[in-house]
């Protein structure tokens, strides 16, 4: 007795899940009467566009010239040097050199 109420528990659930993925489908594929508007906007739209459109051009973009702040010079005198350059500081170098060590020491455990 117990055990035909397993299968006839399990028969109920097969019967419900089916009916609940047919009710899925007819509710997916299946407009509802208000919708048959939205139905036929769903068909594809066929567009032309003339393949001349279409091609690059025949000449490619130029850039426009560099804007110089500044003559060029063929020689920098000791103190405009000075003046551009910016030595690093202790610590900037020693966090350099902690980001290289880590860098190597992955790189090191990745080898087999």
């Amino acid at each position: 007795m117990m055990r035909l109420r397993g299968v006839a528990g399990a028969l109920l659930g097969a019967v419900v899940l089916v009916a609940l993925g047919l009710m899925g489908v007819w509710w997916v594929f299946y407009p509802k009467k208000g919708d048959r508007g939205a139905a036929v906007a769903r068909e594809p739209v066929l567009l032309h566009i003339d393949p001349a459109q279409m091609e690059a051009a025949d000449e490619p973009l130029t850039l426009p010239p560099i804007e110089r702040s500044r003559e060029r010079m063929s020689a920098w005198s000791e103190q405009e040097c000075l003046r551009q350059l910016e030595y690093p500081t202790e610590k900037a170098v020693q966090a350099l050199e902690h980001a290289n060590e880590k860098r190597i020491q992955q790189m090191l455990e990745a080898v087999p």
